[in-house]
């Protein structure tokens, strides 16, 4: 792992290490293969993908995607990353149960703190309970978030031996990126350090945070004119769960967008919003700009 990875992190991946380098990469690259077809047929369930339709979603990831077998030969943490993407999609799908609802913002606390690029997703589906005003929701959400963040915290801590290593980290990693962002030659394909140069850990956290609040307008602006054109029957559960699992992809996407260092196989990360804008529609439904930018991607 490089220093820049969170104590979280060392935490985790040290469970899976035998101390055999050739048996732990083989054990991680098999459990990224699982992850990876898991992940994607789970998030196209979730959304009503036929199972055939989902198959053929998978081919392509597994076999044409670049960041797919970046990852898998570099033996990176995307395909983790995805996997707990998935498990809360299909957590905050039941949300209608208090227990379902907790574990969500559970599984996202410990996904931050895992790795702290995908906080967004933690700001946008608190932020979606509060724009729809059910603060009840909101409250045993943050609860959750809160509840893992803490025991990543001191699990992490306690492992390293040392109260302070979280802020340890921070300074280390702070460190690291103010010496800018490499180029797009050294395989850094972040679009926000080809536009600016890069951006210290600070300016790179403000810029995650606007990106959210500007979504959540746009979410709240979208929400209102909906309402006052829908009918009654499409305000249900069905919509809620749709909703968020937009909120959750964006999330992953924002993590893309703010950041001065984006190795190729971090887009994986897009494989949620793939599938969300590729999702099954009604016939008289048109193909948006965002389906067809979707197809591109893919």
């Amino acid at each position: 792992l490089p220093m820049t990875a969170s104590p979280f992190m060392y935490w985790v991946t040290g469970l899976l290490s035998t101390g055999d380098y050739e048996r732990d990469l083989t054990t991680w690259q098999t459990l990224s293969v699982i992850l990876l077809a898991v992940s994607v047929l789970w998030i196209c369930r979730i959304l009503n993908y036929p199972l055939a339709t989902s198959l053929v979603v998978l081919l392509p990831v597994v076999i044409m995607m670049g960041p797919w077998h970046s990852d898998l030969r570099v033996g990176n943490v995307n395909s983790l990353q995805l996997g707990m993407i998935a498990l809360i999609l299909w957590l905050q799908s039941r949300s209608g149960d208090n227990r379902f609802l907790f574990a969500t913002g559970l599984a996202i606390g410990l996904l931050s703190m895992f790795k702290p690029n995908l906080a967004p997703v933690a700001i946008l589906i608190a932020g979606g309970w509060a724009v729809r005003r059910q603060y009840s929701k909101l409250l045993i959400t943050v609860s959750g978030i809160a509840t893992g963040a803490f025991s990543a915290l001191a699990v992490s801590s306690w492992w390293m031996g040392k109260a302070t290593i979280w802020l340890d980290w921070w300074r280390v990693l702070g460190q690291t990126m103010s010496g800018g962002a490499p180029g797009r030659k050294a395989g850094n394909y972040s679009p926000m350090a080809e536009a600016s140069g890069g951006m210290n850990m600070d300016s790179q956290f403000v810029l995650a945070v606007l990106y959210c609040l500007v979504l959540l307008v746009a979410f709240w602006w979208g929400r209102r004119k909906l309402n006052a054109t829908a009918p009654a029957d499409s305000t249900g559960a069905d919509r809620e769960v749709l909703e968020n699992t937009a909120l959750i992809a964006m999330g992953c996407i924002v993590a893309l967008l703010a950041s001065s260092l984006v190795w190729i196989h971090y887009y994986l990360l897009a494989i949620p919003m793939i599938i969300f804008a590729l999702r099954p529609r009604p016939p008289a439904e048109p193909m948006n700009f965002l389906t067809l930018l979707m197809f591109r991607l893919l």
